[in-house]
């Protein structure tokens, strides 16, 4: 069986070819970056406050709106149940018709 050109003879260890490359040493390790005195890692310098907890505080404040827009819709679809019982039953069973027609799709 004929090997192809490019085939590399199995070398041993101890032997030297003429197919082995150029030796390649390896590259000084990159020197460490000066460090950072933060605890999370950011610059303590004013002005250059830490992004996660800018992002913490407008997330618990957004949240906190949320909980009270839900508890406020909550208030009013109650008060709104209890003022027209027989006009909210309509409009659930309406509502709950629409959404089985829409998705049980086209009959066949």
């Amino acid at each position: 069986m004929a090997r192809s050109p490019r085939a590399k003879a199995p070398s041993t260890p101890g032997s030297t070819s003429e197919t082995a490359g150029p030796t390649v040493t390896p590259a000084t390790p990159a020197p460490d970056p000066p460090p950072r005195s933060g605890p999370s890692g950011h610059d303590p310098r004013p002005g250059f406050d830490d992004p996660f907890e800018r992002f913490r505080t407008h997330g618990a404040e957004a949240a906190e709106m949320a909980v009270d827009q839900l508890d406020l819709a909550r208030e009013l679809i109650v008060e709104q149940v209890k003022a027209r019982p027989l006009a909210s039953a309509a409009a659930a069973v309406g509502v709950g018709l629409f959404l089985g027609l829409l998705l049980a799709g086209p009959r066949r």
